[in-house]
């Protein structure tokens, strides 16, 4: 999991980042550079959307602020993680 500063108190995962991908992406600049969604949704107890990914093997899991002007935190999975995560 990458986070965003001040995420769940996280400080701001300073590495560098795949695909372009960058924490003040909004949905349609995280769109534009993964390409179509595999799945979306809203998280329930924050009400902040999410969408997945599938890129190069790859699934990118991207929880977005309330606001949606930016990117809170993305988790990158294996197929077999992904596969194992419950669908909505």
């Amino acid at each position: 999991m990458l986070h965003a500063g001040g995420h769940q108190g996280h400080a701001q995962y300073a590495g560098g980042m795949p695909f372009g991908l960058q924490f003040s992406d909004n949905i349609l600049g995280v769109s534009n550079l993964l390409g179509p969604l595999e799945r979306q949704g809203i998280e329930k107890a924050s009400g902040c959307p999410w969408q997945r990914f599938e890129r190069d093997g790859v699934f990118i899991h991207v929880k977005y602020n309330l606001d949606e002007k930016g990117v809170d935190m993305f988790t990158l999975m294996t197929p077999d993680m992904a596969d194992g995560r419950p669908k909505s």
